[in-house]
Order: C-alpha cells, then structure tokens, then sequence
C-alpha cells in the first residue's frame, strides 16, 4: 500500500471540522471567551 500526499491530506481535511470543535472545546475549559 502506498502513502500518498492525497491519502495524508484527505483524512486531515475531514477531520478539519472535528479540530474545530476540539480546539473550541479546550479554548473554553481554559476560559478563554
């Protein structure tokens, strides 16, 4: 099985909005407005 860019960056752009969610999740335990 090969790795390819696109194989690496397509999982990373599907989960972009997951990374959203979680940075915003921490960003608020931490008590950031």
């Amino acid at each position: 099985m090969r790795i390819n860019g696109r194989e690496l960056f397509t999982p990373i752009k599907s989960l972009s909005p997951y990374t959203y969610f979680i940075a915003f999740g921490i960003a608020a335990n931490l008590g950031v407005p």
